[in-house]
């Protein structure tokens, strides 16, 4: 049996689900290993999946659409593929002392060569959303643009 968004993608499509503009609690059930797969079914009925056609534009079927499918009529541009990776959340959020503790990224200097990084959990993901997220994440601190995450 195939979970639809899980392991059944339509033909000639690529599928991007958006978590980020979903309710906490579905974020959090695409982040949970083993139940993650039953958060695609749950984003694509409630309009946070959309299908990309690769090469040829597809004829878009009825079903498609009845699941609840957002289609786009064309492929992906380089520059939509670039600012995937680079979502940022640029506000005026004054961070508390917990929260820039929790945040921030700490690391413990043990000499002038060797670090260790305290926040090390971070490297170990275990979803396909968890992944995009690490991504997203290494991304704006490279860049200097992190300020605040979603998740």
């Amino acid at each position: 049996m195939s979970i639809e968004g899980w392991d059944h993608i339509p033909d000639g499509f690529d599928a991007e689900f958006q978590f980020d503009e979903a309710n906490r609690w579905l974020r959090y059930l695409a982040l949970t290993p083993y139940f993650e797969r039953f958060a695609y079914p749950i984003a694509i009925k409630r309009g946070f999946a959309r299908l990309w056609p690769t090469g040829e534009p597809q004829d878009t079927n009825i079903e498609i659409l009845e699941k609840g499918w957002m289609i786009q009529e064309r492929e992906k541009t380089n520059q939509e593929f670039l600012i995937e990776g680079s979502l940022a959340i640029l506000s005026d959020f004054k961070p508390t002392r917990l929260w820039e503790f929790i945040h921030k990224q700490r690391k413990l200097f043990l000499s002038e060569r060797w670090t260790f990084d305290l926040d090390f959990a971070s490297y170990f993901v275990f979803t396909r959303y968890g992944r995009q997220c690490r991504a997203r994440k290494f991304v704006h601190q490279s860049n200097g643009t992190s300020k605040r995450y979603l998740v």
